[in-house]
């Protein structure tokens, strides 16, 4: 582990006590703690600022930690908005020990309001374990800027990720988004005066980016960069989601089906039908089946204060298809979901459609009252766990190439609807500002651009395999005139053409 130690510095014409820390040692673990509560120690009988004033003195060595420990009490933190963070990523050592400087600073962000999601808090606690193993591996000290910029921490680690995005360039956006939550912590300390670099950490600069808004007018934004951002020296792949075509849906359905777990059958097909996420299939409140009566479609609204969760809680219709719904309702009624729904703690939420054998939803919405008991937050690893462990091992024993993505669902969905309205465009039955109106209907998105872009797509992609099958044609014609021709028509009795005579 890193050990800290002090020393004096003047800033802004005074002593300050700052870190010095050598490089990492050992393993760096992250626990999430269920309920931590956000509270600060107080010497007793006097106020947070006497503990601030006191942390200086253990710091300096004035007096000893016992010594401190003797007269120490906790209260809330005052000037907190939320008087404790569910499921806090804990930093510790691998003896057990926290790592007091990075649980600080998760800590100055749950202190946040709004409070951050738990999984972002997560998040930064995976990129400060992975800086923590990065310069472990460097020989690194965290605080480390000397004179060579390729032995600065931020450099060290910036270099680490560039050699992964060389050799890997789909990596280059996670790395990026690591990198920048580092940033924004060596920032959190320098400003709080843990440290002061001696040598610049990075080489910021501004860039003005403009952007159009929903309702089609244009602003401008200033994006903060750094030379830490690492960029891949090769393409990346084309589009991370792939739509699967006719058969490997086919493969799909049939995988499903020998199978035969219904929960996830029904997820799968509720979002190949209606481009639904993982998280708004798996967060659909079995309420809003309550006014269910034979529609075709069954309309359901999504996003805030709605059926279910949607990305950034946007607000929107998914039209589920009446079979479907039929077979929700009916799947609601049967024994196998009522023993889940039974299981269910009594002060939970129960309203949901998807619910694990264990009594627990595959995915805990947003404003679940019991988001908060729950030792691990659900968000439906438990489908990526059947994909992984029954969905794919099915289909490669089926015979089938095709590996599934639960998110390549709603692109699938989204290439089933373009494509089955476009022949209705060409032919003149459809304009393609209504095909255009349908897709960011469908697919819940607010700016036309993304739909224009995607239907351009697949234009091109089709127009691609019309020039294909052309020039094939013209090929086998060629090869169908020449003496070839002759050959093959000789051997029409379907004799194999030996090796020697080519």
């Amino acid at each position: 582990m890193m050990v800290p130690k002090f020393k004096k510095l003047k800033i802004h014409q005074r002593e300050k006590f700052v870190l010095e820390y050598e490089c990492p040692v050992g393993d760096l673990l992250v626990k999430k703690i269920p309920f931590f509560p956000l509270m600060q120690p107080v010497r007793k009988g006097s106020g947070s600022q006497s503990a601030a004033q006191d942390s200086e003195e253990i710091f300096s060595g004035h007096i000893t930690l016992e010594e401190y420990q003797v007269n120490q009490a906790f209260e809330p933190l005052h000037e907190c908005h939320n008087s404790d963070c569910n499921h806090f990523p804990a930093l510790v050592h691998e003896d057990g020990s926290p790592w007091v400087l990075g649980n600080l600073y998760i800590m100055s962000l749950a202190k946040k309001y709004p409070q951050p999601h738990d999984n972002t808090l997560y998040k930064t606690a995976q990129a400060l374990k992975d800086l923590w193993e990065v310069l472990r591996a460097e020989g690194i000290g965290m605080f480390d800027f000397p004179t060579r910029t390729a032995k600065r921490s931020t450099y060290a680690y910036r270099n680490h990720w560039k050699r992964v995005v060389d050799e890997d360039p789909d990596a280059e956006g996670g790395a990026n988004e690591k990198i920048s939550k580092i940033t924004s912590f060596y920032e959190w300390a320098e400003r709080e005066e843990y440290f002061k670099p001696e040598r610049p950490m990075w080489i910021a600069s501004e860039a003005r980016i403009v952007f159009t808004n929903s309702y089609g007018r244009e602003g401008i934004k200033i994006v903060r960069k750094t030379d830490l951002a690492v960029k891949s020296s090769a393409a990346s792949s084309r589009r991370k989601l792939q739509p699967y075509d006719e058969s490997s849906q086919i493969a799909i359905e049939q995988a499903l089906e020998a199978i035969d777990n219904t929960e996830m059958s029904l997820a799968f097909f509720m979002s190949l039908t209606t481009s639904a996420r993982k998280q708004t299939v798996l967060t659909m409140k079995r309420s809003a089946f309550d006014s269910y009566t034979s529609q075709d479609p069954f309309v359901v609204r999504v996003g805030l204060r709605s059926t279910a969760d949607t990305k950034k809680q946007k607000r929107f219709d998914i039209y589920i298809p009446g079979w479907l719904s039929k077979q929700i309702v009916v799947y609601m009624k049967s024994a196998r979901y009522l023993t889940r729904l039974n299981r269910m703690a009594p002060s939970s939420d129960q309203d949901y459609v998807f619910i694990t054998k264990d009594g627990q939803p595959y995915y805990a919405r947003k404003n679940d009252p019991h988001r908060n008991s729950y030792q691990a937050v659900p968000v439906g690893k438990a489908v990526d766990a059947f994909i992984r462990q029954q969905l794919n091992p099915r289909l490669r024993d089926m015979g089938y190439q095709v590996r599934v993505r639960f998110h390549n669902l709603r692109s699938t969905y989204a290439n089933n609807l373009v494509r089955g309205n476009l022949a209705r465009v060409n032919a003149g039955d459809m304009l393609m500002s209504s095909l255009v109106t349908l897709v960011m209907e469908r697919l819940g998105q607010s700016s036309h651009k993304d739909a224009e872009k995607y239907i351009g797509d697949i234009q091109m992609e089709e127009l691609a395999y019309v020039a294909q099958e052309r020039i094939e044609a013209r090929l086998q014609a060629v090869l169908e005139n020449s003496a070839l021709g002759d050959i093959l028509n000789d051997n029409s009795d379907n004799a194999a053409i030996s090796p020697t005579n080519l």
